[in-house]
């Protein structure tokens, strides 16, 4: 069965986007379903980054994913690993900027991220798990940052790769109601 890894960005774009609209609850239900049959998995560096995005908010609308037991890393970062974040995940033309110690900061700090967790976890999980990782990201945006955005480094390692609304629209199905007029006309 598959395994899906929710980015930060689709948790927080579910609960500000989504959940509004959810007035019987199925959709939280579906989500928390996901997380506590193991089907969705989350990153303890997703969670902490949950805990620090927008003020909690991600929590406090999903208390019960609070509980769920995050995946810890296990594995090292070894010297595969660290080529590939110098040599394919970098964006060079933005590494050429730093001097070798900032540079090597920010690597640092790229390792401790969320985004490598998930990263590092679907390629490592590949045969086992078959994971997809869910963000909005998107592949040609960088923000200036040194590191390449997930669905890029996606591509380049062959994991799958999908948005919210895409993930949303191959598991579930929605039917609409439309009540009274939308439209009235005042006299």
């Amino acid at each position: 069965m598959d395994k899906f890894l929710f980015d930060t960005s689709s948790l927080l774009n579910f609960v500000k986007y989504y959940l509004p609209f959810d007035e019987d609850s199925k959709l939280k239900e579906f989500l928390l379903q996901g997380f506590n049959e193991n089907r969705f998995l989350l990153l303890s560096e997703v969670k902490i980054e949950c805990e620090r995005v927008s003020s909690g908010l991600i929590f406090n609308e999903l208390a019960e994913l609070k509980k769920i037991k995050p995946l810890k890393q296990a594995d090292i970062v070894n010297s595969k690993w660290h080529n590939l974040i110098d040599n394919n995940f970098s964006i060079k033309g933005m590494k050429s900027k730093l001097n070798q110690n900032e540079y090597e900061q920010q690597k640092s700090n790229f390792i401790k991220s969320a985004d490598f967790a998930l990263i590092f976890y679907a390629s490592n999980n590949q045969n086992k798990r078959n994971p997809t990782i869910i963000t909005e990201e998107t592949i040609n945006s960088n923000d200036n940052k040194i590191f390449k955005k997930i669905p890029a480094i996606c591509e380049m390692q062959s994991i799958k790769c999908i948005s919210l609304p895409q993930f949303l629209k191959k598991q579930i199905s929605v039917k609409y109601q439309v009540l009274g007029n939308l439209f009235c006309a005042s006299n």
